[in-house]
């Protein structure tokens, strides 16, 4: 036999002067055979034979090269000597079968341990990072980060340890995505970076929540920012993850609708609803301008929901069919039921969704329960199909919702509960509850029902009925490219000139959304309702974070006119010293005198005069050399028979040397930012603050310069213990108040059903007590009570109210700016000390504050829906400007 030596190359040598074999070419060698003999069969393009020469290749094959190299092959160069083997070659033949690695019988892939290796190098990476994610936002479209300026952001963020646990802090901020700067805090100098603590056990998956309240850009609209965030692990202190992802901001007209349905694509031809559309658009086409982000969530995903009360600003309807409550987060369910409070509107699709939602913290609000399952035909939608009935030619649709006697639509039948009501035109099909400001609405029929999609008049109901619209009228603009458009229409059948940014949503919040100069509300027959200039919210759009609103200047003159150090008086100074002084005399000796030891009086002279010393210093609230003083006005805002208010806070803070203040909140849900009130804002310097959020909130690096102030502006959900309850049975109103809260100054102002403006004065309010109110006519030029002039917060005069800020705009804009509605009332008060839950250090010797009080007591009765004049089918492409059918009256 031949020497016998083989060598498969590595990669890279093909082509050198060694001989080159395939794979495998080396086991069809026969022991004491020559190669010439071949000997051996091919099987699926390996060759399988000799498991002798097969272990000499596994063993050389560690080395980097696979060597196939017959073991005995000196000993058996010669035919005597390879005879005598025979019985130890048998032997080891049979020993091979019998290890586990003998692969002679199987197919051999010589890279495979190559790829072992390879999946072991990508498991033993460090770390694994997820992209940030947006909420709200559809789960199917990871790229697109669409995002709200002004409004707090909610973000999740995920990342993965391999090697080992690591604990560190996590950083987001705001940047300019040209650039890469630091967005400011608009009218400050500040700079805020979000920093929460991240556990990351090694080999788990960890996800994270972050909260930004984005800024409004000074570019506007044209505005392009990202976010960046970091992980600086505590061990280093070295950036494990530096990233920068783009958002995308959507204008100030536009906000969200969330879709929460077992089947979300059922729900896709929602996007395609001219009620979503913002006119005027061309039907050509593809992605015209709309009022609304659909977003969704598939079955497997996280819902597309906030759990910060504050992130659900920028959502303006949810539309829920067949959901799982179970789904929601605690504090998912805590928001939802808040942002109903505050002019959130949720349309629930029957009839599987009243099931589901019944034993939930969601129950206690709906308009009706489900009583039994029913059987829908064409007789029920006789009213629907009544009001909403438009003549048209079914090319686009059928004109009525048609039910087919063979195949019924399943439904429920509806048990109203207190507070609920049937929509008019809508038969027993459709009721709705007004929650708050808010509104839930509920349909026994599927909303996505086949007949019920089909029928051309369902845009006109979605639009009318289940969002809450004014009535459109369609017509063409434009003469050199003709498009189709809409205008809204009050009662009296004129357009309206209520921007596109104040209709798009019905959440409010008076410390952002009360104005100067409010606008009509089309559904009040003219009645002023709570708005704001379309210029100033271009961006931003309502309920958005506003520091520039009637609100926050006039808690900003307040805390100008309250903030700084108390000097005292000149009284203060000879009264202090007259009892200095008859202590020390008079007192002193005549105490010694009696006890016969008149000479210890001298000993007692400097022990009198320190304690007098630390006395005058704790009564002025002067410390020497270092002085600190803080000036707080809240605004609560209370729902009826709501327990958590949302709280707003302006802080101004003053030092008398450059100090670095620390504030810390009790509730894990604040957003304490930079206010743009304060002294010495010209100043080009750019400051760092950090906005942590653990357990408790907490604002890091607030910098006040030496005898300066600067000021806070914060919010946050408080529980109060308990309502403001309303009873209206007899034929006086009656008020209790079941809160924490005692009130100082209250009045209650109400519009009646004839539109007359009527208030009653209550002065001290205090807690658990009962009022019957007194109401009188009122002016509705200026609605005062003469009582407020004669209190020191609310007078004209400022020498009463030294130390406590003035609330006498807050009430003007409460009861003036913020004009009620038909059968609207509200409770307006304050009290004397701010409520609990702020901590600042260092600590401050002199802190003074008040706290305005709004309590809604109840919300004028939801408007009628209305149908729209005529379809968008109606209008022909003749004369710009023209319509088919004439504007039509409802009876």
């Amino acid at each position: 036999m031949r020497l016998v030596s083989k060598t498969l190359p590595r990669k890279g040598t093909e082509g050198r002067s060694s001989p080159v074999y395939p794979m495998g070419d080396f086991a069809n060698i026969q022991v004491g055979a020559p190669m010439s003999q071949g000997g051996s069969r091919r099987v699926g393009g390996w060759y399988t034979e000799s498991c002798v020469s097969w272990a000499a290749c596994r063993v050389e094959s560690v080395r980097g090269k696979i060597v196939a190299r017959s073991l005995f092959t000196r000993s058996m160069a010669s035919p005597r000597l390879a005879t005598s083997w025979k019985p130890a070659i048998a032997a080891l033949l049979a020993a091979c079968l019998l290890l586990g690695g003998c692969q002679g019988c199987r197919r051999w892939n010589p890279f495979a341990k190559k790829g072992k290796k390879a999946k072991k190098k990508v498991a033993q990476r460090p770390y694994s990072f997820r992209p940030l994610a947006v909420y709200p936002s559809d789960t199917r479209t990871e790229g697109l980060k669409a995002v709200k300026p002004g409004h707090v952001a909610e973000f999740r963020w995920g990342a993965r340890s391999n090697l080992r646990d690591v604990r560190g802090d996590l950083q987001l901020s705001v940047v300019d995505r040209g650039s890469g700067t630091p967005l400011l805090v608009p009218g400050t100098h500040f700079q805020v970076t979000y920093n929460r603590t991240v556990v990351l056990p090694k080999g788990q998956d960890k996800q994270f929540r972050l909260i930004y309240p984005l800024p409004v850009p000074p570019q506007g609209e044209k505005a392009k920012f990202a976010l960046l965030h970091r992980l600086i692990p505590r061990q280093s202190r070295a950036t494990l993850n530096l990233t920068q992802d783009p958002v995308t901001p959507i204008p100030g007209y536009q906000y969200f609708l969330v879709v929460l349905a077992a089947e979300p694509d059922r729900y896709s031809f929602v996007r395609q609803l001219y009620a979503l559309q913002q006119p005027p658009f061309d039907l050509a086409m593809e992605d015209p301008p709309v009022y609304y982000q659909v977003v969704s969530s598939e079955q497997d995903h996280p819902l597309p929901l906030p759990e910060h009360p504050l992130a659900w600003s920028p959502i303006a309807y949810i539309l829920w069919d067949e959901m799982l409550p179970q789904r929601l987060t605690e504090d998912q369910m805590r928001s939802l039921i808040d942002w109903l409070h505050w002019g959130g509107q949720l349309i629930i699709s029957g009839p599987g969704s009243l099931d589901t939602i019944k034993g939930s913290k969601l129950e206690a609000f709906l308009p009706a329960l489900s009583a039994t399952n029913v059987r829908l035909g064409s007789e029920d939608f006789a009213a629907m199909n009544e009001t909403w009935e438009f003549e048209t030619d079914g090319k686009h649709g059928s004109p009525r919702i048609e039910i087919l006697p063979d195949r019924p639509l399943g439904g429920v039948s509806l048990e109203l509960r207190e507070g609920g009501r049937f929509i008019p035109g809508t038969g027993k099909l459709v009721a709705d509850r007004r929650i708050g400001r808010g509104r839930i609405v509920v349909t026994a029929f599927p909303l996505d029902a086949r007949p019920v999609i089909r029928w051309v008049g369902y845009d006109s109901f979605f639009h009318g009925c289940l969002l809450g619209k004014p009535r459109r009228r369609f017509h063409i603009v434009g003469e050199v490219q003709p498009a189709w458009s809409y205008a809204f229409l009050d009662r009296e059948e004129r357009p309206t000139t209520i921007p596109d940014v104040v209709l798009g949503t019905t959440v409010r919040y008076f410390s952002r959304d009360a104005e100067n100069s409010p606008l009509l509300d089309v559904n009040t027959g003219g009645e002023p309702l709570i708005s704001d200039a379309a210029a100033k919210r271009s961006v931003s759009g309502m309920a958005s974070w506003n520091d520039e609103g009637a609100v926050a200047e006039a808690a900003e003159k307040a805390l100008q006119q309250a903030s700084g150090i108390t000097i005292p008086s000149r009284d203060f100074v000879w009264k202090n010293l007259a009892v200095y002084l008859i202590i020390l005399v008079p007192v002193n000796w005549g105490l010694f005198r009696l006890l016969g030891r008149v000479e210890w009086a001298w000993i007692a002279t400097p022990l009198i005069a320190v304690a007098g010393a630390v006395w005058i210093v704790r009564e002025a609230q002067l410390n020497i050399g270092f002085a600190r003083s803080r000036s707080e006005v809240g605004i609560l805002e209370l729902q009826p028979e709501y327990t958590r208010g949302h709280l707003t806070r302006f802080v101004a803070l003053y030092s008398s040397l450059s100090t670095s203040f620390d504030l810390e909140y009790d509730s894990p849900r604040a957003i304490p930012l930079p206010f743009r009130g304060g002294g010495k804002l010209g100043l080009p310097v750019t400051r760092s603050a950090s906005l942590r959020a653990d357990e408790h909130t907490r604002l890091s690096g607030f910098q006040v310069d030496s005898n300066s102030t600067a000021m806070i502006h914060s919010e946050e959900f408080a529980d109060v213990g308990g309502a403001v309850e309303l009873d209206t049975s007899g034929p006086r109103w009656k008020l209790h108040n079941s809160s924490r809260l005692d009130l100082k100054g209250a009045a209650v102002i109400r519009r009646s059903k004839e539109g007359d403006l009527e208030a009653a004065w209550i002065g001290d309010l205090a807690t658990r007590a009962t009022v019957t109110l007194d109401f009188q006519p009122a002016s509705p030029v200026r609605p005062w009570f003469r009582q407020w002039d004669e209190l020191s917060v609310s007078s004209k005069s400022r020498q009463a109210a030294a130390r406590l800020p003035s609330v006498r705009r807050l009430l003007e804009i409460a009861i003036r700016n913020v004009p009620l509605r038909r059968g609207e009332a509200r409770l307006v008060g304050w009290t004397e000390t701010t409520l609990p839950g702020l901590h600042i250090q260092p600590a401050i010797s002199q802190a003074y504050g008040v706290t305005f009080v709004l309590q809604h007591l109840q919300y004028a009765p939801t408007q009628p829906p209305s149908r729209d004049v005529n379809l968008i089918e109606h209008v022909r492409l003749r004369e710009p400007g023209t319509i088919d059918v004439p504007p039509t009256r409802l009876p």
